[in-house]
């Protein structure tokens, strides 16, 4: 019997992380797009959360798109905006995620791209040992794990979560067709658990297709099936919010089902 090879990568320590980043102070290595539309009871911890990474502001940007919202949702977040000067708003009418997205897209600079629900929030202190790998490693795709809970159990965390013994977290080598398969098999089918490289996006033209809900499906099943290197880490940078009301936790009607159907047949002709 052949020994099955172990072919993952160490995550960096604090030390390995800090200095990866450093070496690169001056460039703009991510953009975080957040579309923001009638969330004013969450964008606020959603927006504080990226600044507790540990990240210095040159290394990357903040790019709110409000999709013209109609709460006070830009409101809560406006001492924010004035405080830090890497943080842009874009304004425009209502237009659906797809565009909103889209539109965060064209304006990004960073190296690579994490698109994040402004109702749910990143774990503190942990997408700067993502990024690093990322950044040193060139990879097209870098998918992380990521956690559960309701508005109780966020309140709550971290005293009620610990997080892996950092030793124990892996990065592992893989290809595009493997994570479309486990994704799939998983229905863990969501873009903002993956740090995508901005010039992979704009060679390979992807988008988001406008005026559908499950519009993370066909956008990563096509970067999956066009990416040529990609990570995978058991580490979780992310924690998304069970709550109802949402698009994807609303009734099953007429629009989602015509939603899921463009969703698939994307992805059935992609696949050819």
């Amino acid at each position: 019997m052949k020994r099955k090879t172990n072919n993952s990568l160490p995550l960096q320590s604090n030390l390995q992380t800090e200095s990866i980043l450093m070496n690169n102070a001056h460039e703009i290595l991510l953009s975080v797009i957040v579309p923001v539309y009638n969330v004013e009871q969450y964008i606020r911890s959603c927006i504080e959360s990226i600044y507790k990474q540990g990240l210095s502001e040159s290394n990357f940007e903040v790019i709110v798109v409000n999709d013209g919202t109609q709460d006070n949702s830009m409101g809560v977040i406006q001492d924010i905006v004035n405080e830090h000067s890497n943080i842009f708003v874009i304004n425009q009418e209502n237009q659906g995620i797809s565009i909103t997205r889209n539109n965060g897209i064209a304006q990004a600079k960073g190296e690579y791209l994490l698109m994040i629900d402004s109702d749910d929030i990143l774990i503190p202190g942990t997408l700067g040992h993502v990024l690093a790998k990322a950044v040193e490693t060139k990879v097209d795709l870098v998918v992380s794990e990521f956690l559960k809970m309701t508005d109780e159990q966020i309140d709550a965390f971290p005293t009620t979560h610990s997080l892996p013994n950092q030793k124990k977290l892996e990065i592992v080598p893989t290809t595009g067709i493997e994570l479309l398969v486990n994704d799939m098999k998983r229905h863990a089918n969501f873009i903002w658990r993956t740090l995508f490289k901005r010039s992979f996006l704009l060679e390979n033209n992807i988008r988001f297709i406008p005026g559908i809900i499950y519009e993370d499906i066909p956008f990563k099943n096509e970067c999956y099936l066009k990416a040529h290197s990609c990570l995978k880490t058991t580490m979780p940078i992310y924690i998304y919010r069970k709550r109802m009301g949402s698009a994807t936790l609303s009734n099953f009607g007429e629009f989602h089902a015509r939603s899921y159907s463009t969703a698939m047949v994307k992805t059935w002709n992609l696949s050819k």
